[in-house]
């Protein structure tokens, strides 16, 4: 496996990652938690350090497996989630299929779906907290980046951000590391 380091950052991760988005959300195939951790941990074997999640892939179990797959390894991985698809008030709404649910980009709503991921994380950092889907406006919108909000979105624990248009990452357009 190779390996790569985020620009300007210490984050070094696998080249390869793996995105628990296909075994979290039943539009693949069904998967037994006992499947999905396993397909984890292979991973893990073929040398992929990067888990890739969000707090929508199946209302949250993306982030459970993850804890539950390494709950003695976390120094070992880097865990990616994303946040700001309410699926709180939408998630049975988009039923089976891949519709698009109501998003909140609000600060306040970042700060409390990044506490739940830490929470079903099980971990006291996020190494990689991704904006799930932005849509330009909340690129520009000023008080979702303000210093002190992103201060806030980290007790106790370092998170790195990325300030990502849609899927497409440009490390160098924005990114701040939060070391508490």
């Amino acid at each position: 496996m190779r390996f790569r380091t985020y620009k300007n950052t210490d984050l070094t991760v696998s080249e390869v990652g793996f995105g628990l988005w296909t075994i979290s959300t039943g539009w693949w195939g069904n998967f037994t938690e006992g499947e999905a951790i396993a397909l984890t941990h292979k991973a893990f074997d073929l040398g992929v350090t990067l888990f890739d999640a969000a707090d929508t892939y199946g209302n949250g179990l993306s982030e459970e497996l993850v804890a539950k797959a390494f709950p003695n390894q976390r120094d070992e991985i880097v865990i990616a989630t994303k946040v700001c698809y309410d699926f709180v008030h939408h998630g049975e709404a988009r039923g089976r299929g891949q519709r698009e649910i109501p998003q909140d980009f609000s600060p306040e709503a970042v700060m409390r779906a990044t506490d739940a991921a830490l929470n079903r994380l099980k971990t006291d950092r996020i190494d990689l907290l991704q904006l799930h889907n932005i849509r330009m406006e909340q690129v520009h919108d000023d008080a979702l980046w303000k210093t002190d909000i992103i201060l806030r979105m980290a007790p106790g624990c370092g998170i790195s951000f990325l300030r990502v248009p849609g899927t497409v990452a440009r490390t160098a357009s924005f990114q701040t590391r939060v070391e508490c």
